[in-house]
């Protein structure tokens, strides 16, 4: 099971929208995750994102932490 939840924000000075996030994900044998960041849409076609992650597996290897900076650029 997958689940996320967003909202669209206009940023200051109408400077494109802002869309704060957070998702949560359940798999079988108990694996589970959360996650949760902002993604910026300053042009219709040019995004920046930043969003953290934690992940822990259903074989106890210990949790995963991850930091993600994403560009976005379609033409």
């Amino acid at each position: 099971m997958h689940a996320e939840i967003d909202h669209g924000l206009g940023a200051a000075r109408g400077l494109g929208i802002v869309t704060p996030y957070a998702g949560i994900g359940l798999a079988q044998q108990g694996a589970r995750s959360w996650r949760m960041g902002t993604q910026w849409q300053f042009a219709p076609n040019a995004s920046v994102s930043i969003e953290g992650a934690w992940r822990a597996a259903a074989i106890d290897d210990g949790p995963e932490h991850q930091l993600m900076l994403r560009g976005t650029s379609r033409w």
